[in-house]
């Protein structure tokens, strides 16, 4: 019998302080202006904890770009990062190059090959040279998206201007979005429409404000509206296609909208069909084919299908970005990054912490004991279920890795070496009486977490003396007993094969053949020799030294005593006297 697959705790508490919070990298409300939605290059932001600056790290968690800024953008946009050093920004590619230099008042984001910039309390645009394409004289503007910019005059109203920095629609809206699909959301006398890029309405403004204005924008060919304080969706052409009968409401991504009923959110196709039913506590947009829900408090994944993709476990997780997403460990404050297997690839902080825990209680479930490192189970430790089972030994990022001892709920104990949470290796196993006596003892082989091979030892020998009539021994069955027995013997060599116990080393015996003894064999009370092996497979002979080069054939008999009486005539050519096992 093998032992449960032991769980992973790959993103498991965190007693570092560090809460996760969205970054102030830009003057008061203008993050969200020059932040736009482009294809990224697989680079990813990471942060050393010792020197608190910041660097990249590629899907594979290695570094790529040393850390060596105050702040940077989360990722590359546009094949640029936007970086921070003495409090000014400028712009590094994927080598690490500085090709524009910090000299800005605001992250450099690249759109269309411009970039809003604030420099000196104005709004311009440089180009990838860092050359001001578009002198800075806006009070506030937005990246170009469609060959087209937002910007906005003191008076605080909403225009557009072309890349050469004209004007092409007037400043004249109090609120207004970029460019989506041809058609730009904009408020008018406290009214949502959409603007065609010649500044007239493509849909006249009757819609209400309210919910989340950014998801009203054009998406897939549909944008989402209010009215009469519920959400549905509209074509171009301003037609309802989907009626206004929903609580919440998002913008189309992937093919599926995000909905909301009666507190609980869900998704729809474009025919309006809810494909996954409205029961989770809240769903985000898919992103490469996952959603981010929540169900009782903790995040999971699931696709497309309503299937669960990973279980429901993290405080937070943002969406999935080239096969990677950033996630909070269930106790709060580590960030790491995952990929769609659930496997921890780096936290986003690196740089080791290591803490000593006590009883820490984790989900309800179980105490952990040890050593944490970056929050995470690493060194000696010890985990303690509530039903009784535990395991004790050495940890590595968060899962059983090293030699350690599990024991389950039927009382087996298993020791040997785990690694990365599974049995991996030769096993000792024993089972314990109530009285705390050894019932049982086998080895066990593993392979990757599954059992492969298996031997008895303690049960085989207790069968055999009973079947042979003979005392299976105590624990006053000493050396001076046996001198006793011996010295009554007749004049024929006191033969004694004795069980060695094998060494809790993680090695058994011939431990991939069906059955293996080792003994030694004492003749008056001297041991001939170093530790001897016979050992089979099947109902195959007995053979020795496990039929490596210097095996040669001990017995066709299945008789595990008649097999070792021969072994001993072979190997020093006379018959045994009285024969003993011990």
């Amino acid at each position: 019998m093998k032992p449960k697959q032991l769980f992973t705790l790959l993103i498991f508490f965190n007693l570092h302080g560090f809460c996760f919070s969205q970054k102030n990298k830009i003057a008061p409300n203008q993050v969200a202006a020059v932040k736009v939605s482009v294809p990224k290059i697989k680079l990813n932001e990471v942060k050393d904890r010792t020197t608190q600056k910041r660097g990249f790290i590629n899907n594979e968690g290695e570094i790529v770009i040393p850390c060596l800024y105050d702040e940077t953008s989360e990722y590359f946009i546009d094949g640029l990062a936007s970086v921070q050093m003495n409090g000014n920004w400028g712009c590094i590619d994927i080598s690490g190059e500085m090709v524009i230099p910090c000299e800005f008042d605001s992250p450099v984001y690249f759109s269309e090959d411009l970039a809003a910039v604030w420099q000196n309390g104005k709004f311009g645009f440089i180009n990838k040279s860092g050359k001001v394409i578009i002198p800075f004289t806006y009070s506030w503007a937005a990246a170009f998206s469609e060959g087209f910019a937002r910007v906005k005059n003191e008076n605080d109203k909403y225009g557009f201007i072309d890349k050469s920095g004209q004007l092409k629609i007037p400043q004249t809206f109090s609120e207004a979005a970029d460019f989506h699909e041809g058609l730009a959301r904009v408020v008018f006398e406290d009214k949502i429409g959409y603007l065609n890029k010649q500044g007239r309405f493509a849909i006249p403004p009757k819609f209400e404000t309210g919910g989340d204005e950014l998801e009203k924008d054009f998406s897939e060919g549909l944008a989402m509206v209010k009215i009469d304080e519920k959400f549905g969706y509209i074509n171009k052409q301003g037609i309802m296609v989907i009626p206004c009968e929903y609580d919440d409401a998002s913008a189309f991504r992937e093919g599926m909208g995000r909905v909301s009923r009666n507190g609980k959110y869900g998704f729809i196709d474009k025919k309006g069909v809810e494909v996954i039913p409205c029961e989770f506590d809240e769903v985000r947009k898919f992103k490469e084919g996952l959603s981010n829900v929540k169900i009782n408090g903790k995040i999971g994944f699931m696709n497309k299908k309503g299937e669960e993709i990973l279980p429901p476990q993290y405080n937070y997780a943002s969406d999935f970005i080239d096969g990677l997403v950033v996630v909070e460990d269930q106790n709060g404050g580590n960030l790491f990054y995952v990929n769609q297997e659930g496997r921890k690839i780096h936290a986003v902080e690196f740089g080791d912490v290591y803490k000593q825990v006590t009883n820490l209680n984790v989900g309800n479930e179980f105490t952990y004991t040890g050593r944490l490192k970056n929050g995470l189970p690493d060194g000696f430790g010890k985990w303690t279920k509530n039903d009784g089972s535990w395991y004790e030994g050495e940890f590595q990022d968060g899962n059983e890795h090293g030699k350690g001892t599990l024991r389950e709920t039927d009382g087996k104990r298993y020791y040997g070496n785990f690694t990365n949470g599974v049995p991996e290796g030769i096993f000792q196993v024993k089972q314990w009486t109530l009285g705390g006596l050894i019932s049982n003892e086998w080895y066990a082989e593993y392979q990757k977490g599954q059992l492969v091979n298996s031997q008895m030892t303690k049960n085989d020998f207790d069968r055999f003396l009973h079947s042979s009539g003979s005392s299976s021994g105590s624990a006053t069955n000493t050396r001076a007993s046996e001198n006793r027995t011996s010295s009554a013997s007749s004049n024929a060599k006191q033969v004694k094969l004795v069980e060695i116990i094998i060494s809790r080393s993680g090695k058994a015996c011939c431990a991939y053949r069906t059955q293996s003894f080792c003994f030694d064999i004492y003749e008056d009370d001297k041991k001939l020799g170093g530790q001897k092996i016979i050992s089979r497979s099947g109902d195959g002979p007995w053979e020795t030294d496990c039929n490596d080069a210097t095996s040669w054939k001990v017995s066709d008999n299945a008789n595990y005593r008649e097999a070792l009486k021969d072994y001993y005539r072979k190997k020093y050519d006379r018959e045994p006297g009285e024969f003993m096992i011990h």
